[in-house]
């Protein structure tokens, strides 16, 4: 290889390395992200699969899910939903995505919850789309 395209690459490595930097840096720095993401721990079991983005609306989840963050989804087997889950499904009645946390199976049907709302809501959820494993913060 040429002693320019060797110099090249490394100018290049070093550009991609010191921006790769800068971005982790100034991510630290907004504010409230940290706090946010406990609230919600993604599933590295499902990272084999097709991943789904959803713009969210006013779910009613808090600082968990905003409106406007993307919810990362997968599409899941009803048998590896549990409580603690956030799940994806179309609101009964209204017909409106929604993700919220399943707070208790019954009989293969789940409870669920807005993380922000003062109960649980009132019907089982039977048809989901999906399991929310993260979500990408808007500002």
């Amino acid at each position: 290889m040429r002693r320019g395209t060797v110099l090249n690459l490394l100018i290049l490595l070093l550009l991609g390395l010191s921006t790769l930097l800068l971005t982790l840096h100034l991510s630290r720095r907004q504010s409230g992200l940290e706090e946010r993401t406990q609230w919600f721990g993604g599933y590295t079991a499902f990272l084999d699969r097709k991943l789904h983005l959803t713009k969210a609306g006013d779910w009613g989840m808090g600082r968990t899910v905003k409106e406007n963050d993307m919810a990362i989804w997968v599409e899941a087997d009803r048998s590896l939903v549990r409580a603690g889950d956030l799940l994806l499904y179309l609101e009964p009645g209204s017909g409106r995505l929604v993700a919220h946390r399943v707070v208790e199976v019954v009989d293969q049907l789940f409870r669920t919850k807005g993380d922000a709302l003062p109960s649980p809501d009132n019907y089982l959820v039977e048809n989901f789309e999906g399991l929310v494993i993260g979500v990408i913060y808007s500002r």
